[in-house]
């Protein structure tokens, strides 16, 4: 060993050299810094392994069940497709009609599709929380729903009916069954009032600013007139004269403006708003 001078160094210098402190002290610290990367390394190495274990143990057991599950399945395929479509026309009967009174709904008729021999069309006539109510009821039994239809009959003064043409295709009779997920669909379907969408909904930015459901085509608002020097305000409804605290068919009259009617429901279960407005410019009304 040479210094960078170029004098070479003796053994015994360089035994002095390695025994002093200082490099001593270095020797010791890089000893100790590879003695730790080494142990860094074999633990990380073994979390590894342990994850790695771990998840192919999660993943076995994820794909054992999704098997099972597949094959539950295919039974049950299998097992509805070998179900008698219809043994009793009386029973298939009789359960469309339980379901039916349960809510409120009239069947109009139940026939057999043409050149079909296992599809059925139901025809039934209720309000839409009804017919909501029988649909879900219906998902309820062992049927195959293949089609379903829906229209407005005329406005009234109530709320709207509906008719209902829904096609199905029964097996065991449409027997009930026993699904948690349906009735679970259920609760939360009639866990909050819905508002029927076959009703006209309008904002009324002249009056409350609620929205509200547009009955005008079920009544006839004729003339609105004010009494002096009170200023209340009468409006004429199918030729019956209101003010505000008289009710019309379960709705109380809440206001009258220049324009229109403001009505709320009696039912307190419900929450439904309505406006009655003139059918034309009220201009070109005759007023009294």
């Amino acid at each position: 060993m040479k210094f960078s001078g170029g004098q070479a160094m003796t053994q015994r210098e360089v035994k002095a050299l390695l025994k002093a402190p200082t490099v001593q002290a270095a020797m010791i610290f890089l000893l100790g810094l590879a003695a730790f990367g080494y142990s860094t390394l074999v633990v990380l190495r073994g979390d590894i392994t342990e994850s790695a274990r771990i998840a192919a143990a999660a993943l076995g057991q994820d794909a054992r069940a999704l098997s099972l599950r597949s094959k539950a399945l295919a039974a049950a395929a299998k097992a509805a497709k070998d179900a008698p479509p219809l043994t009793s026309v009386p029973a298939f009967i009789d359960r469309i009609g339980a379901l039916a009174g349960e809510h409120n709904t009239a069947v109009m008729s139940i026939q057999p599709l043409r050149d079909t021999t296992d599809t059925f069309e139901i025809t039934i006539a209720s309000g839409y929380r009804a017919l909501i109510g029988f649909v879900a009821a219906l998902e309820e039994l062992d049927v195959q729903v293949v089609g379903f239809g829906i229209e407005r009959q005329a406005l009234k003064a109530s709320a709207p009916t509906l008719t209902a043409a829904i096609k199905i295709r029964p097996r065991n009779d449409a027997r009930r069954l026993a699904i948690p997920r349906i009735q679970l669909v259920r609760e939360a379907l009639f866990a909050e009032q819905a508002r029927d969408p076959f009703q006209a909904l309008v904002s009324d930015n002249d009056g409350d600013g609620a929205e509200r459901v547009d009955i005008t085509a079920a009544y006839r608002l004729t003339g609105v007139a004010t009494l002096e020097p009170s200023g209340e305000r009468i409006a004429t409804i199918n030729l019956i004269d209101y003010v505000i605290g008289d009710v019309l068919d379960g709705r109380l009259v809440v206001n009258v403006t220049e324009d229109r009617v403001l009505l709320d429901s009696l039912d307190e279960r419900r929450s439904e708003k309505y406006v009655i407005r003139f059918a034309r410019d009220p201009s070109t009304i005759q007023q009294n």
